[in-house]
């Protein structure tokens, strides 16, 4: 066997667990997503809206009456729709840097 031949060593098998693994909803809420809070106007209900950028206006979100409530409800949106994504077969993109 030759250096490299063999997952845990250097060479093209260094990172093959993390390759050759399936992602979960879990694992991708749990990525470093960037994240937007925006006050929601009083004449449309008040509160706050926290969304995902990355995947459009409306997405994956979460409102409440406060930020922490509405960061709250992204946090159970994202593993909601990181789910149905999987489940559909849908590409869900690495978080943007």
């Amino acid at each position: 066997m030759h250096k490299g031949d063999y997952p845990g060593d250097e060479g093209p098998w260094r990172n093959w667990e993390w390759k050759t693994m399936q992602r979960n909803a879990d694992d991708y809420a749990a990525l470093p997503y960037r994240v937007e809070i925006t006050a929601i106007a009083q004449e449309e209900g008040g509160g706050y809206l926290a969304r995902l950028p990355q995947f459009g206006r409306l997405g994956i979100v979460g409102d409440g009456e406060t930020p922490e409530e509405a960061l709250r409800e992204l946090e159970a949106t994202k593993r909601e729709r990181f789910a149905e994504y999987l489940a559909e077969e849908r590409a869900i993109p690495e978080p943007e840097t």
